[in-house]
């Protein structure tokens, strides 16, 4: 059965976070292009109610021509027409190609006029009728171009952010790597406690539980210490006693018994090291 595959956490946190900060920056972008371009289209319908009105105030209907070159006008500028309640044409129109709506309600309406779409400001007071029109599409476009720019802080931030997000953890966990090197430093002989001086609050109490698994590990050492300590020290009287006695006994083992008398005394010296060792 293979071993489940150990994930870095610095690795899970960084993702998480980019994916997050991510996540924000997009929605936040998104949402910064639509209100910027519900405000561009609002801008542009003041400027079409604003000439609409300085029209009629200011009494310059009769300064538009009154027959104009048709098509002279460039697609990207908006219409003027005037209509007056006794007469059935327009009075006045920058493009007299387009039929606007004369009936159209005050204020603004968005509709199709000669297969396009407009946007179409309707101004209506006593004997006059000004409107002002101005194509869907150049107005989108406008819009589009104005909006696009609000993307551009999301794109520079959130790479900005990641690399943040990365060193953030990296320094983080910092602590961690340095207490994950003096806990490989531990052995039978190094068995110093870890410091909890500057560990985050999250990560003490599991400083606390190796710091008694420590203790316990050295206590225990330290007896099989002492055990193996006390064992040799009791091991050590009797071993000495018969080596004694196996010296006094040389003398009269028989000659040819000798050979397995050295034997039993290699054997008993052998016994006395390992003990010494211990």
């Amino acid at each position: 059965m293979s071993m489940p595959k150990i994930r870095s956490l610095r690795n899970q946190l960084v993702l998480a976070l980019c994916v997050l900060a991510s996540v924000v920056g997009v929605v936040q972008g998104v949402s910064s292009y639509q209100l910027s371009k519900a405000g561009m289209s609002a801008l542009l319908d003041l400027r079409l109610e604003q000439v609409a009105t300085r029209l009629y105030r200011a009494g310059l209907a009769d300064s538009l021509p009154a027959i104009p070159a048709r098509g002279s006008q460039p697609e990207r500028d908006i219409v003027l027409t005037v209509w007056r309640d006794d007469i059935d044409s327009p009075y006045r129109s920058t493009e007299p190609t387009l039929a606007l709506p004369r009936n159209a309600e005050a204020g603004f309406v968005t509709t199709d006029v000669g297969g396009e779409s407009w946007r179409i400001y309707t101004l209506r007071e006593p004997g006059m009728v000004v409107q002002v029109a101005q194509r869907s599409s150049v107005r989108h476009e406008l819009a589009q171009a104005r909006s696009l720019n609000t993307l551009w802080p999301m794109i520079v931030l959130v790479p900005l952010v990641w690399i943040a997000v990365a060193l953030v953890v990296r320094r983080a966990l910092r602590r961690l790597t340095r207490l994950g090197a003096q806990v490989q430093a531990i052995d039978m002989t190094h068995f110093d406690k870890l410091s909890t001086s500057g560990v985050p609050t999250e990560i003490r109490p599991f400083i606390v539980s190796i710091n008694t698994m420590i203790e316990r590990l050295a206590q225990s050492i330290e007896g099989e210490r002492k055990f193996i300590s006390d064992a040799a020290h009791e091991l050590r009287t009797p071993l000495t006693a018969l080596q004694l006695q196996a010296d006094n006994l040389q003398p009269h083992i028989a000659p040819g018994n000798q050979e397995r008398f050295r034997e039993l005394q290699s054997g008993i010296r052998r016994s006395g090291r390992l003990i010494a060792q211990l």
